[in-house]
């Protein structure tokens, strides 16, 4: 199922996931676009949000919250609601 607008917190990773390309100006440094835009593909597949329990996501949960690592300190946030992910965010 495709991601939608609504689903996004930050509106540069929305961007991201709609151009699938490096994209400038949007706040997320060029050296992780490309990792951001396969969690993105992840997301829109994922059924529930353990299927994104996988060796190098330190995927981590939290009361229906959830977040899987870009690089170092930079993560993908995101909240599992009525089967999908929603708020996702990038910090």
């Amino acid at each position: 199922m495709a991601l939608i607008k609504d689903q996004f917190a930050h509106p540069g990773l929305y961007k991201l996931y709609m151009q699938g390309a490096v994209v400038a100006g949007i706040a997320i440094p060029a050296s992780e676009q490309a990792r951001c835009q396969r969690l993105l593909d992840m997301l829109e597949a994922m059924t529930h949000p353990d299927d994104l329990d996988l060796p190098g996501n330190n995927f981590s949960s939290s009361r229906n919250h959830y977040q899987v690592t870009v690089t170092g300190d930079s993560v993908i946030t995101f909240s599992w609601r009525g089967g999908k992910a929603m708020d996702i965010n990038y910090g």
